[in-house]
């Protein structure tokens, strides 16, 4: 599963056009993307086991435990970073 809703990772977190078609955005292509970026800015080794561990803690619930510690130091409520984040508890 993945995220506050606890949708399967292969669930669509976002749907966009391409030339291609529809395209879905989903957990596990999010994660992918994260632990890219997170390797490069952190000049992190995939191909390492200590680096693999690493990199195994990014997924897509990170950003929204992003976007609610943001949320939440700009001085939202916690029930609005609850709705806004479609969090149930």
């Amino acid at each position: 599963t993945r995220g506050p809703t606890q949708q399967p990772i292969a669930s669509p977190l976002g749907v966009y056009d391409s030339h291609h078609g529809t395209k879905f955005i989903t957990g596990a292509d999010t994660a992918s993307s994260l632990r890219t970026v997170a390797a490069a800015v952190y000049k992190l080794d995939p191909a390492k086991k200590r680096d693999q561990a690493i990199l195994s803690r990014y997924s897509a619930h990170s950003i929204f435990a992003l976007a609610a510690n943001i949320l939440h130091r700009q001085g939202m409520s916690d029930s609005y970073i609850q709705k806004r984040l479609r969090w149930k508890s």
